[in-house]
C-alpha cells in the first residue's frame, strides 16, 4: 500500500512521504482529523465511544505503540 502510495503521489522534496498539498508539513490537526475518521470507519461503535486518556491508550494499542495488559 505504501509503495502504491509513493507510486502515485511521489515524495516531498525533503523525501518524506506524506506532505501537504503545497509541499509543505502535514498539519497535526490533519493526521488527527484523518485518524478519527478512519477510526470511524474501522471500529464498532463502542470502541469509537471512548473517551479521553483511555482512548489515547487504545489508539496507541491499535497502532502498535503500547502494549496491552
Amino acid at each position: 500500500m505504501l509503495r502504491d502510495h509513493v507510486a502515485v503521489f511521489g515524495t516531498a522534496e525533503d523525501g518524506r512521504i506524506f506532505a501537504s498539498e503545497r509541499g509543505n508539513l502535514v498539519a497535526s490537526s490533519s493526521y488527527y482529523r484523518v485518524w478519527r475518521q478512519a477510526r470511524d470507519l474501522a471500529f464498532v461503535p463502542r470502541q469509537v465511544s471512548i473517551d479521553g486518556q483511555e482512548q489515547e491508550m487504545n489508539d496507541r494499542i491499535m497502532c502498535g505503540l503500547g502494549e496491552e495488559e
